[in-house]
């Protein structure tokens, strides 16, 4: 990068003594400055008459040919880890004579490189490091179209770039895809597992609740089922499951009896005390009694049980008692007879 005045020369002036109106060389353009201080690049030279009218103090002689540069910089790749070796060109030129004297631009071509360097590095940080081609069309889309204007009444045109990586940095570049595909398989394989273990804990629990009701309804309806159940999952065990609905239904009796006889030998029966139900209940009590009896023979022994149950069975039901009249109704009929 050549360092390039863009002011090439500076010239007080004076009404007196006259002198020939100044022309510009070619690639050069004429800024006076007024006597007020305004910088003034007049699009056709002034004549003799506008110097003496005008009055400026200073003239500069301002260089507005293009210049071409180039410069070589590294710019980061996505993520900053590693970078692109970029070899750049481009001329600038002045674009507004008297914004470059205003603002004392006196290192263009620095200027220039860093509003570059700055544009460049916006784009190939979106670019993977193995995507050097990708990254030099876009740059090459973004800055290449035309005339850039930088400010500092300054323009770049006729720019060019060449992006490229080392081996070094190709290397790395290769390692690091790699593990981040590495990375990206682990977490498939983890959201998988995640997933099937969500599936099948959901599986469970809905099998789960299935035997729940289901074994909740055989348990609801009694243990005939639930042996009934045994020996349609296991025929072998039909027997046991019909000895013990056996061993069940004959405990069950044997408990009807002992509360029978309990009740018998404490007298507390009156058959014509008992309501119709209580009537059926102490019925059903008798035929298990008979029942049992029958089939157990020479295993239950005669007890008051007998007598108790032969009273209750003959004794003849007592007369209905005739309604008990209240007092009330006895003044009633005492008055009308």
């Amino acid at each position: 990068m050549v360092s390039t005045h863009p002011v090439l020369n500076r010239e007080e002036l004076s009404r007196l003594p006259f002198r020939r109106r100044p022309v510009a060389q070619p690639g050069t353009q004429l800024v006076f400055q007024n006597a007020d201080g305004q910088l003034v690049a007049p699009g056709h030279p002034y004549t003799a008459g506008d110097l003496w009218w005008r009055g400026p103090r200073v003239m500069y002689v301002v260089d507005i040919t293009a210049h071409d540069e180039a410069f070589i910089a590294q710019l980061p790749c996505a993520g900053d880890t590693l970078h692109f070796d970029a070899a750049v060109k481009y001329s600038w030129r002045v674009s507004e004579p008297a914004t470059v004297v205003r603002e004392n631009v006196t290192e263009p071509a620095a200027r220039c490189q860093a509003h570059l360097t700055d544009r460049l590095r916006s784009v190939t940080r979106r670019f993977a490091a193995l995507e050097s081609q990708a990254a030099e069309e876009e740059a090459r889309a973004q800055l290449s179209s035309g005339s850039l204007e930088i400010g500092g009444g300054l323009v770049i045109s006729a720019f060019q770039v060449e992006l490229s990586i080392n081996s070094e940095q190709r290397t790395l570049a290769k390692d690091l895809e790699i593990e981040s595909l590495r990375h990206q398989v682990a977490m498939l394989k983890e959201k998988g597992r995640q997933e099937l273990e969500g599936v099948t804990q959901e599986g469970e629990l809905g099998r789960h609740k299935q035997r729940t009701e289901h074994f909740a309804g055989l348990l609801a309806a009694g243990p005939a089922a639930v042996a009934a159940i045994i020996a349609a999952e296991d025929p072998q065990k039909a027997t046991e499951a019909a000895n013990f609905m056996v061993a069940l239904y004959e405990k069950d009796e044997r408990l009807a009896v002992e509360a029978l006889k309990v009740i018998a030998e404490g007298n507390q029966l009156r058959i014509g005390d008992l309501d119709e139900a209580v009537e059926a209940v102490v019925d059903r009590f008798k035929a298990v009694v008979g029942r049992t009896d029958s089939r157990l023979g020479a295993q239950t022994t005669p007890t008051a049980l007998s007598g108790q149950s032969a009273m209750i069975a003959d004794q003849p039901a007592p007369a209905p008692r005739p309604p008990v009249e209240s007092s009330e109704t006895q003044r009633v009929t005492d008055e009308g007879s």
